[in-house]
């Protein structure tokens, strides 16, 4: 992977909820529920952020809070990109 992809990654996962931890960044599954991030395949949850436990667990949304955080314009999602929340 090209330093400029790398570079891009880290900075779109740390901008997007996540949080940086030890000069590593942590998506928003990881940073806020210790859970691994995944793409709900729900049309109604696939701008929402999403985790699951296990590879075998369901991708299900996880809020922040009393908060259902949703992906940015642009980002990728189970049914193409997130655009103000419609596809």
């Amino acid at each position: 992977m090209s330093k400029l992809k790398s570079y891009w990654l880290i900075c779109c996962f740390c901008s997007t909820r996540g949080k940086c931890s030890n000069g590593q960044c942590q998506d928003y599954c990881r940073a806020h529920h210790n859970l691994t991030s995944c793409i709900c395949e729900n049309l109604a949850d696939a701008c929402k952020f999403c985790c699951k436990r296990n590879a075998g667990d369901t991708c299900k949304p996880k809020p922040l809070g009393n908060q259902q955080p949703v992906r940015g314009d642009g980002q990728q999602c189970g049914r193409g990109i997130c655009d103000k929340v419609r596809f």
